[in-house]
């Protein structure tokens, strides 16, 4: 046995393993925040729509609302229609973890662009 990590014994055949992870450690302490220009974008996106949905919020809240849309909504509501029925538990069935967490890989690997953590 070999003490590659300071208080940490480490066999042999483990040597390799323990030696990437002492690499990749001292990496990533070392390494300064980089955004690319697609991270950036990102940013600035998730940035204005934030932004978006508080002026929203505000609005929403200094505008009551109107009658005419509670009646068009209550109408709306009265109504039983089939077809929204079967939509909605098509909506449910599909945002399922168990649906949603396979369909992730393919949608992930076809972006071109993997993010390991």
């Amino acid at each position: 046995m070999r003490d590659l990590i300071p208080g940490i014994q480490v066999e042999e055949k483990y040597q390799r393993t323990a030696g990437k992870l002492v690499s990749f450690t001292s990496a990533a302490h070392t390494s300064k925040l980089n955004l690319e220009k697609a991270d950036a974008l990102a940013l600035g996106l998730a940035t204005l729509q934030l932004t978006l949905l508080g002026l929203l919020a505000r609005w929403v809240r200094k505008h009551p609302v109107s009658k005419r849309d509670i009646a068009i909504t209550r109408a709306l509501q009265q109504k039983d229609s089939h077809l929204l029925d079967y939509a909605a538990l098509a909506f449910t069935f599909i945002s399922n973890p168990k649906i949603m967490m396979p369909m992730m890989v393919p949608v992930a690997l076809s972006s071109g662009r993997c993010i390991y953590v």
